[in-house]
């Protein structure tokens, strides 16, 4: 579990990051927005240099992408465990996950309630990823992102370009 700076949210369809070390990572999106609660789909770009070193550091040096559109969850109820979450990078699949695999909406809103306190109005909480198939390029990635749900037969997707900065000066190692 790890706060994230608000203003690191985006949902653009371009992002730079600092040197060709980063990574997507899709995951569910839940929030509650004047009561209700929703789902959309994100992807949290995190530097896995600094990640090694220090996760919550990393995790506030990217922008996280989330889709513009949403689905209430009271939609979902009957058949949450049947939604997928989908990454391609590239027009590679490298994620590609049931959400079933992954803590529900209930325990995730749970979880950050113990650690943050309950109310999550306004609050946008990033479900956490599952294993990605193969290496992310160190050069501009294209990316898509997706939530599908079968039974009512739609998806969520969302696409962004993600272009490294060189860095002038790097840091020794």
């Amino acid at each position: 579990l790890f706060p994230i700076i608000p203003g690191l949210l985006s949902q653009s369809s371009e992002t730079s990051v600092l040197g060709p070390h980063t990574a997507p990572e899709v995951e569910y999106v839940i929030f509650r927005l004047e009561g209700r609660d929703y789902v959309t789909v994100g992807s949290d770009q995190t530097d896995s240099v600094m990640e090694a070193k220090h996760a919550a550091t990393a995790k506030n040096l990217c922008l996280k992408s989330v889709a513009r559109e949403a689905w209430p969850l009271t939609e979902l109820a009957g058949h949450w465990d049947s939604l997928e979450l989908k990454l391609t990078c590239n027009g590679a699949v490298m994620q590609q996950v049931a959400v079933s695999a992954m803590l529900t909406p209930g325990q995730l809103q749970d979880f950050v309630a113990e650690h943050d306190g309950p109310d999550h109005e306004g609050r946008m909480i990033f479900s956490g990823t599952l294993e990605t198939h193969g290496r992310f390029p160190q050069t501009d990635m294209a990316i898509e992102i997706s939530l599908t749900d079968p039974v009512r037969g739609r998806t969520i997707r969302h696409s962004y370009t993600v272009s490294p900065m060189d860095e002038f000066f790097p840091a020794s190692t």
